[in-house]
């Protein structure tokens, strides 16, 4: 189910374009006055055009104001008629789209902005032309693929038309709708693209108001997998709202977007504080139906905590706030009371809504594709969490269809994931395993898929960046010249004096330059002879040089390879217990091999994270065991009492060290949760690692349950669990102390062994940076 809350970043956008709101009756008094003034028709007519926008555009949606708009663009026309101007006929048809679609007719309004964007092609390039397609933009239906497929080219044209007149607020404007389309539409290579070229566009003009393209950049980051840069462009949203005094629905855009991130760096509890201030700022904006956009992310966090009776009460009272009159509404809902009830067990009450989410399934074919996307999840996962394996197939099959249709690469591993565990289910172990294999290597593509995306937004950007480079060039050259213009003909006197004197000393440095000449011409004789020896040598040296990069590249790239098929062979070992588990009865027996099954997903956790292309020989353990945690926590189906609480340093170590303490803290945490712990009792479990002062590693894994036996002695206990901990703690070379203290506190101390993963960098240091005295 952590993958749920993905779907939840394309629903908080928003693509209407809306005209600025800085109309006031001032502006309107000015417009009058300078009407009155006005002689020309062409003119007055012009100025009539105006006027009638600043009505549309002046806040509050007040019939008196459209009406007199429409009145105004009458006599607009009736001016322009003897003879008839193109260009303020192109801004009355303009103006009429903007006062129709305001009033409510669309149809009406699409006719006019038709009208207007025919009228200003026939024209000279101007930004009236571009602001005539952000208008046209708006006619599109948001509710389809080919809807924002227009959209897109809308705005592509847009952002074209105000870069050929030199508007670069509304270029980039139009480049931060065009990302925001783009990654809706999944383009997320694009999208990036779009986004980086539009914040290079803003800062040249010191524009300030950055954290929509900032928030853009992050949600693209979190759905590229990139988590760094995602928590990074979040946060420098947060800081330049709240730097502006942003208090709009755009904060709780901000505020909800940034608490995705962290939830998907498994950082609930910064989640949860960035939600909450997501649903503040909707409170106090008094948004209903950004509540109910809100709703899923927080009944998930709640959900994780194992708070499904706030979930339920979050979910209860946003019902009443809302009117279930979308089907946005209705999935959302429908899905937080669905989820938060399968959390407490309560299946009976959780059927009720799924049975509702399979009616829209049936109902609605086509519409809001994300919100069925999300429903079609919520189905197969109460099924398959029912043992209903059946029921998960019938409706995984439906899914598969469904996602080809909307081309929805991001989601289709994951439906490979539920198919191989649906077949498992029913025994079709060599389908699953097919199946799985085939989930293994869509995501390992959309892997290397996001970072041919990254790479080709790094070009955009760079594109961006050399052209106005080459602008700024060629201003500066244009005033270089009409600076050489004027200093040529001073230049030409002092040329005439100064050939005289260099004619004079030129005869006198000859004399001088030739006795130097043949002096040099001997002495540069036997340095030749040096030099050629020297050259010898450097030559034999590079060409060692290069071979021992080259063996070396092949290495990493073996030892990568070899990493990746471990990985891939323990989890098919693992899928094969799993598969074993189902015909076994014998508690022993299933408890022998869900531990093995542990420690070898301990251990292929490592080999994965050392097989990525941007990997060195390093783990880094604060995200590996946050991973092995979260892991061991879906593993176990009594663990809905136990908190885990995490202090980890950022540390990197040498797998050598790495594999034996995870599989320390795997016994160690297996060990707490089995035995630790009464039944139906709450507990906690603390998992420390820190680097000392002296630079020993600290491992401490805590529990507060009911202890060791009495006169229990780890050395003479017979457990397989506590040998294995003894074993890979003399392996470590650490400390080892099993402490009896208001529950188990078990302490491990032991020297980080040395770095050696920088070979390679140094190899290519020597053979690019060597120098030789000549």
């Amino acid at each position: 189910m952590a993958k749920l809350n993905l779907i939840f970043f394309f629903l908080l956008l928003s693509f209407t374009y809306s005209c600025a709101q800085n109309s006031s009756a001032a502006l309107i008094s000015e417009a009058k006055n300078k009407l009155q003034k006005a002689k020309s028709d062409t003119g007055r007519a012009d100025l009539l055009c105006k006027l009638a926008l600043l009505y549309v555009y002046k806040p509050g949606e007040n019939k008196t104001d459209l009406d007199s708009a429409i009145l105004l663009l009458k006599q607009a026309e009736a001016l322009n008629n003897h003879p008839v101007d193109s260009a303020i006929q192109a801004r009355i048809y303009f103006a009429y789209a903007n006062t129709y679609r305001e009033a409510g007719s669309k149809d009406v309004a699409r006719q006019y902005i038709d009208k207007a964007i025919t009228s200003y092609e026939k024209l000279p390039a101007s930004c009236e032309a571009g602001e005539a397609y952000m208008e046209l933009s708006n006619y599109n239906s948001q509710e389809s693929t080919e809807g924002f497929n227009k959209t897109r080219e809308y705005y592509n044209i847009a952002a074209l038309k105000f870069e050929a007149c030199g508007n670069k607020e509304r270029q980039a404007y139009a480049l931060k709708y065009l990302g925001d389309v783009n990654q809706i539409l999944r383009n997320y290579g694009e999208a990036m693209g779009n986004l980086q070229q539009s914040l290079v566009v803003y800062q040249s003009i010191n524009y300030k108001d950055l954290q929509g393209v900032y928030d853009l950049l992050g949600i693209v980051s979190t759905c590229m997998g990139d988590r760094a840069n995602a928590i990074k462009y979040g946060l420098l949203a947060v800081k330049t709202a709240e730097d502006t005094k942003d208090s709009s629905m755009q904060l709780c855009t901000i505020y909800n977007r940034l608490s995705i991130a962290y939830n998907g760096w498994y950082k609930y509890e910064e989640a949860m504080i960035y939600a909450q201030k997501a649903i503040d700022v909707a409170i106090r904006n008094n948004d209903r139906s950004y509540m109910v956009v809100m709703l899923p992310n927080v009944v998930y966090l709640l959900n994780h905590e194992m708070k499904y009776e706030a979930a339920l009460k979050l979910s209860r009272e946003t019902e009443h706030k809302i009117n279930l009159s979308t089907l946005q509404d209705s999935v959302f809902l429908f899905y937080s009371y669905a989820t938060s009830y399968q959390t407490g067990k309560d299946y009976s009450k959780a059927g009720i809504y799924i049975n509702k989410l399979i009616h829209i399934l049936d109902v609605h074919k086509n519409g809001l594709e994300l919100q069925l996307e999300l429903a079609y999840r919520s189905v197969i996962l109460f099924f398959m969490e029912l043992k209903d394996y059946k029921m998960a197939q019938q409706y995984n099959s439906r899914y598969f269809p469904f996602l080809e249709k909307r081309n929805s690469k991001a989601s289709l591993p994951g439906a490979y994931l539920y198919r191989s565990r649906i077949d498992s289910g029913l025994g079709n172990y060599k389908e699953a395993l097919a199946n799985y294999q085939e989930y293994k290597r869509l995501k390992d593509s959309a892997y290397d898929e996001t970072k041919s995306m990254q790479f080709a937004q790094m070009l955009v950007l760079y594109e961006t960046e050399k052209k106005d480079k080459n602008i700024a060039l060629n201003k500066k050259d244009i005033a270089l010249l009409t600076g050489k213009t004027q200093l040529q003909e001073v230049n030409i006197k002092k040329a005439n004096l100064t050939r005289n004197i260099v004619i004079g000393a030129s005869v006198f440095l000859l004399t001088l330059f030739y006795v130097g000449y043949r002096y040099k011409q001997r002495h540069n004789e036997k340095l030749q002879l040096q030099q050629d020896k020297i050259n010898n040598q450097n030559i034999q040296l590079k060409s060692l040089l290069a071979e021992q990069q080259k063996l070396v590249s092949e290495k990493e790239w073996l030892v990568k390879e070899i990493h990746h098929r471990v990985k891939n062979n323990l989890q098919i070992v693992i899928s094969l217990l799993n598969a074993q588990a189902d015909f076994l009865d014998n508690p022993s027996a299933l408890n022998a091999i869900q531990e093995s099954r542990e420690r070898m997903q301990a251990i292929a956790l490592i080999h994965q994270k050392l097989y990525q292309p941007d990997q060195n020989n390093l783990i880094n353990m604060n995200s590996y065991i946050n991973e092995m945690v979260a892991n061991l926590r879906s593993g176990f189906i009594n663990t809905s009492n136990i908190k885990f609480q995490l202090d980890i340093d950022d540390i990197e170590m040498e797998v050598s060290q790495a594999v034996p303490l995870g599989l320390i803290m795997n016994e160690a945490i297996t060990n707490s949760v089995k035995y630790a712990f009464l039944p139906g009792k709450a507990g906690l479990i603390k998992i420390i690692l820190q680097q000392e002062v002296d630079g020993r590693i600290l491992l401490r894994i805590a529990d507060n349950g009911k202890g060791l036996p009495p006169g229990f002695d780890a050395s003479l206990n017979d457990s397989l669990g506590i040998q294995l901990i003894n074993l890979f703690a003399e392996q470590l070379e650490a400390e080892l102390q099993f402490i009896n203290d208001h529950g188990v506190d078990i302490v491990l101390r032991f020297k980080l062994l040395p770095m050696i993963h920088a070979v390679s960098s140094e190899i290519i240091h020597l053979q690019t940076g060597s120098s030789f005295t000549q």
